[in-house]
């Protein structure tokens, strides 16, 4: 069986696409991981939820100063989102855990394929590899309209 020039060509152009920096943004394999840390106050326990569009993780408790987290893969198209639901005594928030667009950096995944986040009661702070400390912070989501 041959190949036909044409079919050659289009798999060398292929292979280039795949391996340019560009076509990072179209295929995402490396295994993430999000591990969240209890950081809510000494003997509160933290009930939290976490699901994206296709998936859900479940309810999970997780004591002050404990973690807790899940493993995947960005999809092919960069949209991936996982949010949580975090309550603890008489309060209850949502907050987006991993946004694509916000999460994912191409050049740093490999090193640091870890997304670590405290917990904390005004909101959740990532953790920043330039500085090792939890200083990349956000609100928790505005309430639902």
């Amino acid at each position: 069986m041959s190949s036909s020039p044409k079919h050659f060509v289009l798999l060398i152009l292929l292979g280039l696409f795949l391996t340019t920096s560009d076509a990072r943004g179209l295929f995402h394999p490396e295994l993430l991981h999000v591990r969240m840390f209890n950081y809510i106050g000494p003997d509160i326990e933290l009930s939290l939820h976490c699901q994206s569009k296709d998936d859900d993780l479940g309810l999970q408790k997780i004591p002050y100063k404990v973690s807790w987290g899940f493993r995947f893969h960005s999809n092919p198209w960069g949209t991936t989102q996982f949010y949580c639901n975090f309550a603890w005594q008489d309060q209850s928030h949502w907050f987006d855990i991993f946004i694509n667009k916000r999460d994912y950096d191409y050049d740093e995944v490999e090193a640091h394929p870890w997304y670590l986040w405290t917990i904390q009661p005004a909101g959740a702070c990532k953790l920043n590899y330039n500085t090792n400390i939890f200083d990349i912070c956000y609100p928790w989501n505005p309430p639902p309209a």
